[in-house]
């Protein structure tokens, strides 16, 4: 499907970020196997003349076969060599339609079907009963193949609802190479260890109990019809029927390829080369992380920057806070959008997204009533209108977008979820409305002016449409400096407390600039929004503070710290800019206080769930809306931003300024007075 076909066609499925895969399909009766990288002639099926009886229908081994087969291996005990060729032809035309695929006519049109997937089609039953033939299905395995034959593409990522028979796919996924290849090693994970094994047992070995004998070739009987660690393709152990065997005779037809199964745990895998590789319900681990078993497992299937292996990643997302967050992380390393210069996404892997809509009201040829489904989800979601966090939850587990399907439900979470999810989706798709940058020193030298400077990697952010009008606003007075633009922009701080993490949670420094809302320019966008956003792990709490001093200089603003942590008074007080540094009205100390009776967090979530409610159009910031949805009142400990964009809030709301007046000229200086007679 990668490279393109003599005579062939292009068939295009757009993956999850809305680039096409151009999939080069084989001209009619022909076939295309990737491991060979050769066409040759298939079969072509045409169920009936009359086209409107033209669809899939399943073919098993003829009725006689059994009987015949039985016979064949009677006369094999005797002569080894013996074929019955009636049944060889059964053989030749099935191993024929799985390795080169098939062809067949549906409603009048010829459609392909690749060798994986009339394999799972004709042969790969699941929880006994065989798929039926559905277009989404088809364009799936389109794009399965495409990535097989890419030699830059690590493997793929499925994402679409529950109930798609994504496990019963990849299955045969696994199964299917590494039973015909010799020396191959076919793994699995899950979001738990007893998880791993069951998609073994149910997507694995018992499919493969129900294949007919030509597509199971010479395995370890050890086990029986039901091995429980792993379904080996060698010579049957000593313990077994090993004894039937001559080894000088037999030792080339065993493969020697296997299938097993892993813990959970991110070094489980760890060594082995892995050259078919299936990560089960990848969105729901919860104490493991997915992107780092990821950085551990796609070494299993690369060699010499060359992948050896190819990789399928599985799930139904579920909400954040249980695994959700991290697959999003992996999702989002898998952009072909953001390719690097080798022409490898950041993780290797593609991604395929399947809408909830395009999974149900199938008719005989496998088309999916779109409009339809459209509609029934539409009519669900419509009766959950009142209930956010239902609807929520809803559109996740039935998403149209590849950005419903991350969406949270905010359970724990304060703040309206829909509005943040609606807003999140928004910025998920427009990612140019934010860019990256630095604040500097103009020319090195402290205490001048603080320019903006573009980074991709930078420690700020700010809408791209924000400009810092007359910035620099900082008057000096007697050494020491002042802002003079308090008027229209505060700074709320979260610091950091120590220049070391003293555990395994890296608490950053998470601070906001926010513009005040100016009457004279109602359709300002950025009127009473928070339009710059820092967030960073400094390497001492110096270097965070200087930042910070640098955010405020450029807005010419005071900054209001949570006070638990006081370094930064010290530092700005030295630095001579203690006019820098907030007081809210009624406090005689600088910063906001955290008394330990929850009073600053219950102000944080009352001006915050407020903000969240009536203007979460005005959040710039994706990150910090995925950390609204994720925000846990019962447990702050992860939540640098929320803290500090709410302590911003408060220095917004709380704190009032006049604007300067020129002093007052007297009447005399306009008319001439005259006394009175």
């Amino acid at each position: 499907m990668f490279s393109p076909k003599k005579n062939g066609t292009v068939y295009k499925v757009m993956d999850a970020f809305g680039v096409p895969f151009e999939c080069h399909l084989p001209a009619v009766g022909y076939g295309w196997n990737p491991d060979m990288q050769e066409l040759a002639k298939t079969d072509v099926i045409k169920r009936s003349v009359n086209p409107a009886e033209q669809y899939w229908e399943r073919e098993p081994l003829p009725d006689w076969y059994d009987k015949k087969r039985e016979q064949e291996e009677i006369e094999q005990d005797t002569d080894p060599d013996f074929v019955d060729p009636d049944c060889e032809k059964v053989r030749e035309k099935h191993w024929r339609r799985r390795l080169f695929g098939v062809w067949f006519y549906n409603n009048g049109k010829p459609a392909y079907l690749t060798g994986l997937h009339w394999f799972t089609l004709n042969w790969w039953p699941f929880q006994g009963k065989f798929f039926d033939f559905r277009i989404p299905n088809m364009e799936y395995n389109y794009v399965l193949d495409y990535v097989i034959e890419d030699p830059n593409a690590l493997g793929l990522i499925e994402v679409t609802k529950r109930k798609e028979g994504k496990t019963a796919r990849a299955g045969a996924f696994l199964y299917e190479y590494t039973s015909r290849t010799a020396a191959k090693h076919g793994g699995i994970q899950s979001k738990t260890d007893d998880d791993a094994q069951e998609v073994f047992q149910k997507a694995v070995t018992a499919p493969w109990r129900k294949l007919p004998h030509f597509f199971r070739p010479i395995f370890d009987t050890g086990g029986g019809d039901d091995p429980k660690g792993g379904l080996r393709f060698f010579l049957p152990s000593k313990k077994g029927r090993r004894k039937k065997y001559d080894f000088q005779n037999k030792r080339d037809l065993a493969l020697e390829s296997f299938i097993d199964y892993a813990s959970r745990k991110v070094m489980a895998y760890d060594g082995p080369e892995l050259h078919r590789y299936v990560s089960d319900e990848s969105g729901k681990l919860i104490d493991v992380s997915i992107v780092e078993r990821h950085n551990v497992v796609k070494f299993c299937s690369e060699v010499d920057g060359n992948y050896v292996g190819k990789q399928l990643y599985t799930t139904t997302v579920e909400e954040m806070e249980s695994g959700g967050s991290e697959f999003r992380k992996l999702v989002k390393m898998s952009d072909r959008r953001e390719l690097n210069a080798n022409g490898r996404t950041k993780s290797g892997l593609y991604c395929y997204f399947l809408p909830a809509f395009r999974t149900m009201f199938y008719d005989r040829y496998g088309f999916p009533n779109e409009e339809r489904g459209k509609l029934y989800y539409m009519n669900t979601r419509d009766a959950l209108k009142n209930e956010p966090r239902e609807l929520s939850s809803d559109i996740r587990k039935n998403p149209f977008t590849l950005a419903e399907a991350f969406r949270v439900d905010g359970v724990k979470s304060l703040f309206n979820p829909e509005n943040l999810n609606y807003q999140l989706d928004y910025l998920s798709w427009n990612a140019d409305i934010v860019e990256r940058g630095d604040l500097v020193w103009k020319d090195g030298e402290r205490f001048t002016e603080v320019l903006w400077k573009k980074n991709p990697n930078g420690r700020f952010h700010k809408p791209r449409g924000f400009h810092f009008s007359n910035p620099n606003r900082v008057e000096k007075r007697n050494g020491r400096y002042y802002p003079a633009n308090n008027l229209f922009f505060r700074v709320g701080c979260d610091p950091f407390k120590y220049d070391k993490v003293k555990d395994n949670r890296r608490s950053d420094c998470a601070a906001f600039g926010g513009q005040m809302f100016d009457p004279s320019r109602p359709n300002d966008p950025f009127n009473d929004s928070l339009v710059v956003r820092y967030r960073f792990r400094a390497a001492t709490t110096g270097l965070s503070n200087e930042d910070i001093l640098k955010l405020v200089w450029i807005l010419g603003c005071q900054v209001l710290f949570e006070r638990n942590v006081d370094h930064w008074k010290a530092f700005f007080i030295e630095q001579g800019c203690e006019a820098f540094l907030m007081k809210l009205p009624g406090e005689d100390e600088y910063g906001v206080h955290s008394d330990g009776h929850g009073n600053m967090l219950q102000a944080i979530c009352n001006h915050l769930e407020d903000y969240v409610e009536n203007s979460y159009k005005k959040l710039w910031f994706k990150e910090t809306v995925e950390e609204y949805l994720e925000f846990d009142v019962g447990n702050t400990t992860k939540s640098d931003e929320t803290i500090a964009s709410g302590i911003t809030r408060l220095a917004m709301i709380k704190k009032s300024y006049r604007q300067p007046v020129e002093k007052g000229k007297d009447i005399s200086d306009y008319f001439k007075m005259y006394k009175a007679s």
